[in-house]
């Protein structure tokens, strides 16, 4: 067959809750299939629907055992492309965009993910990705260590941080004692 090529790049929206991957055709015309599929917890009241290219799933932990509720939702997008045949051509990009949120984000916390995946979202991702960029610049900025005769330690020290960034935000809750670990 013709030779083909496709790049996939992924990343998490540090201020938004959105995970995007972006699905390039570089050469050819490919045949491709994307599954978005809740994986299904025994500990959770769990529902989930699928329409078209989108998918939304809900979560819940409730119960008087517990120290507090948590209620989630997600929700799934497949953008620029019909769902058959899923066929990507030369030049096109498709975007798997999923917005996730809880009550502990705040009262309106399905709104606002539904609120993240309307309209021209794509049209979005150039601006909120500088936005993310200027974060992480601004976070590493903000101290560094140098040293060359512990390598390991400095890995661990900058990995260290990167966890705790990626799990601390203002006016969330914070992870516990240890954190990531």
């Amino acid at each position: 067959g013709a030779e083909q090529k496709v790049t996939t790049r992924s990343y998490v929206l540090r201020e938004k809750n959105l995970f995007v991957t972006e699905i390039t055709c570089e050469k050819g015309d490919p045949r491709f299939r994307v599954d978005l599929v809740p994986v299904k917890d025994m500990n959770a009241n769990f529902s989930h629907s699928v329409r078209r290219n989108d998918i939304t799933l809900t979560k819940s932990y409730e119960g008087d055992d517990l120290p507090w509720e948590t209620f989630g939702y997600v929700k799934g997008r497949i953008i620029g492309c019909d769902m058959n045949p899923r066929r990507i051509t030369e030049g096109e990009t498709v975007y798997v965009i999923i917005g996730m949120a809880t009550n502990h984000d705040g009262k309106d916390y399905v709104a606002e993910v539904d609120k993240m995946l309307e309209g021209d979202v794509v049209a979005a991702l150039p601006s909120l990705w500088e936005a993310h960029t200027e974060w992480w610049n601004k976070f590493w900025q903000s101290s560094a260590v140098d040293l060359p005769s512990f390598p390991d330690i400095e890995t661990f020290w900058y990995a260290s941080h990167y966890i705790m960034a990626c799990c601390n935000h203002p006016g969330k809750i914070a992870p516990g004692i240890f954190g990531n670990w």
